[in-house]
């Protein structure tokens, strides 16, 4: 559906609203307005994202989601994903002609491997503002710890094999790997899965 939605999309930027997350009033046109203040700049800004509340189905405040990053953010990504849920998320819509749209071989963790293309090439910057509401449901595609573990991992190694000439990924390959192990050991253990 996202990818259909690209296709057909006149105008410069995109956005995504997942249909159980809600958007902040002043979300997009703070996000337009960073965009125009960060490619003054920075001629190479693909992708702003903003901060998220973390909600359940009841609307209920679960935490808080975000971190402040400026710029080239490819070696920081592949230690863990630190762009807010897809709802926080705009990018400019050269930026998806240039690197491609959502795999859709994926059946989670789509938006990860998408986040590895965009910053491999392009700023990313943050607004540190919280200006969507994620919501979380037991029954969430991302609540499927061992789908999500097989695409993330799968992401990653498609990057590990289409960049094997990249300096960072050659000195750090296994600090890289340790780290997203260890990330998926703790989904598994907070999920009651281990």
């Amino acid at each position: 559906a996202r990818n259909a939605g690209i296709k057909i999309a006149k105008g410069d930027y995109i956005c995504f609203l997942d249909d159980d997350d809600i958007w902040n009033e002043y979300k997009i046109q703070k996000q337009v307005e960073w965009f125009e203040i960060k490619q003054k700049m920075d001629s190479n800004i693909g992708l702003i994202f903003t901060y998220a509340n973390i909600i359940d189905e009841n609307q209920k405040n679960l935490g808080r989601y975000g971190y402040k990053v400026d710029g080239n953010i490819f070696t920081k990504i592949l230690n863990g994903n630190i762009i807010s849920p897809t709802s926080s998320v705009m990018i400019k819509k050269e930026v998806l002609e240039n690197v491609g749209v959502f795999n859709e071989d994926f059946k989670c963790a789509e938006d990860l491997e998408l986040w590895y293309r965009i910053t491999n090439k392009y700023s990313v910057y943050s607004i540190t503002e919280f200006l969507v509401d994620y919501r979380v449901r037991s029954n969430s595609l991302s609540k499927n710890i061992e789908n999500l573990d097989y695409f993330s991992e799968l992401a990653l190694l498609n990057v590990f094999g289409n960049e094997k000439e990249n300096k960072y990924i050659i000195e750090n390959k296994n600090k890289i790997l340790l780290q997203f192990y260890t990330n998926i050991a703790y989904a598994y253990f907070s999920s009651n899965n281990a």
